[in-house]
């Protein structure tokens, strides 16, 4: 990691040092993500004792927006959680909060996900309600292609850092609390539309079609059906949100399950 953070400041068209920056980081989030509670406190120490962690902050600060950088973006979150020393760390580099203000973590970024989770990662007292805005803003503009990708994206982490928190003894949210009634809000829009998108595709399916002379079925496809595709597309990536949410504001989900709110 050190090694690419040289070669990004000497050859930065170069993207050999992606790669290793990448594989490094799965490397890391696969101990993080897979550490229990008994080793993922000697997990992050060892990162902090190392150096490693170090890199992995630089790391981030550097490349932290960049569509490449996910790996690593997602092996700093998941650490934090998981570990004191690492959390310890990383909440003393100004830097690195910093970055975390960049705009791309807002509720309609890029890094959404990211954005609404790491104010957990970082333990400060309004991350449930911080955490609660993101996911009503996705439940707002369920119409957006741009935020339903971006909550596709968000549940698997979630999830992710749940099974990390809990490996480092925090729950990641309050069950029952703000976090868990808007993921409700969210399912209840993701199921309006997927009824929404199922009934448009089923017009559009049952529709009378033009006669296009072509032998090419897919060319006949797109003539008769130029949206067919984009709605089916939609439709598949909301069903897949709903299935996840349904797992996430199940009160069995282990990887989320935490503490009774009041």
């Amino acid at each position: 990691l050190e090694n690419s953070l040289r070669v990004m400041a000497r050859e930065r068209e170069n993207t050999e040092w992606q790669d290793s920056v990448g594989l490094n980081a799965l490397l890391l989030t696969y101990y993080v993500g897979n550490a229990n509670a008994f080793s993922a406190q000697e997990v992050g120490e060892r990162l902090v004792r190392t150096g490693c962690l170090r890199a992995m902050v630089n790391l981030f600060i550097a490349t932290r927006t960049l569509p490449f950088a996910e790996a690593i973006r997602r092996a700093l979150l998941l650490a934090c959680f998981s570990s004191d020393a690492v959390y310890n760390f990383v909440s003393q580099v100004p830097t690195a909060l910093d970055a975390l203000t960049a705009a791309e973590f807002a509720e309609d970024g890029m890094l959404a996900g990211h954005g609404a989770i790491w104010p957990a990662a970082l333990r400060q007292d309004d991350a449930d309600t911080t955490m609660s805005r993101y996911f009503d803003y996705f439940a707002e503009h369920m119409d957006d292609e741009h935020a339903v990708m971006a909550l596709q994206n968000t549940l698997p982490l979630l999830r992710a850092c749940a099974r990390a928190s809990r490996a480092g003894g925090r729950p990641l949210y309050v069950e029952g609390g703000p976090v868990t009634r808007a993921l409700q809000r969210v399912y209840a829009k993701t199921t309006e539309a997927v009824l929404s998108t199922t009934r448009v595709r089923n017009e559009l399916r049952n529709a009378t079609l033009p006669q296009v002379d072509d032998d090419d079925e897919d060319k006949k496809k797109n003539v008769e059906r130029p949206v067919a595709p984009d709605v089916e597309k939609r439709r598949e990536c909301i069903v897949d949100i709903s299935r996840t949410l349904k797992v996430l504001i199940s009160p069995s989900d282990d990887a989320v399950a935490g503490r009774k709110a009041d």
